[in-house]
């Protein structure tokens, strides 16, 4: 990728995500950056599970491009393969990949059911107490 990691490619080589093609380069504007009501710098926040992966990828894609100046923690909800957290692991702008091995069994089960979203409010507070500020969206 041609592009230095402030900036991020306006035309593409191909159809292929964030290939970009020499001197096809922009400066992204700084967004979410520290201020008056704010004393940390805003940690974007996802989580997945395994069937979820490919809108987690495209999310922390998006995230490069649009706010390349901020970190990203990525929750795994269960079921993410090695090869999956591996992945995430790589990403640039990911810093951290939390529950690892899915949900904590220390948790109720019904937290560990997706589509209750028990586990939401949990992720929340715990990221909020780690990181200070955050913007949590969904994958």
């Amino acid at each position: 990728n041609p592009c230095q990691t402030d900036a991020d490619c306006i035309s593409r080589v191909d159809d292929s995500a964030f290939q970009c093609s020499e001197g096809s380069c922009q400066k992204n504007p700084a967004y979410w950056e520290p201020s008056s009501f704010s004393r940390h710098p805003v940690t974007l926040v996802s989580a997945a599970t395994a069937s979820y992966f490919h809108g987690l990828k495209n999310l922390a894609a998006s995230a490069r491009f649009w706010a390349p100046n901020h970190k990203m923690v990525i929750y795994n909800l269960g079921g993410l393969s090695s090869g999956m957290k591996s992945e995430i692991k790589s990403w640039s702008n990911v810093i951290s990949l939390e529950w690892e091995d899915g949900v904590p069994n220390f948790y109720p089960d019904h937290v560990k059911r997706g589509k209750i979203y028990a586990w939401k409010p949990i992720l929340v507070n715990e990221t909020l107490h780690k990181y200070g500020s955050i913007f949590y969206m969904d994958a």
